[in-house]
């Protein structure tokens, strides 16, 4: 297994803020996320904390 990549707040914010610009490339993002086998892609415990 390759090491994980990290997946850093922007990426959410873009997301779950429907961004005009970067909206559906953070969406490809989290598919991409989504389809990937469990433990390739991580973020801090503080991601959260920071999208809310």
């Amino acid at each position: 297994m390759d090491d994980p990549r990290y997946v850093d707040i922007n990426i959410f914010v873009y997301w779950l803020g429907k961004h005009p610009t970067l909206g559906e490339v953070a969406l490809e993002w989290i598919r991409r996320i989504e389809r990937s086998p469990r433990g390739s892609y991580v973020t801090s415990s503080l991601t959260l904390y920071e999208a809310l």
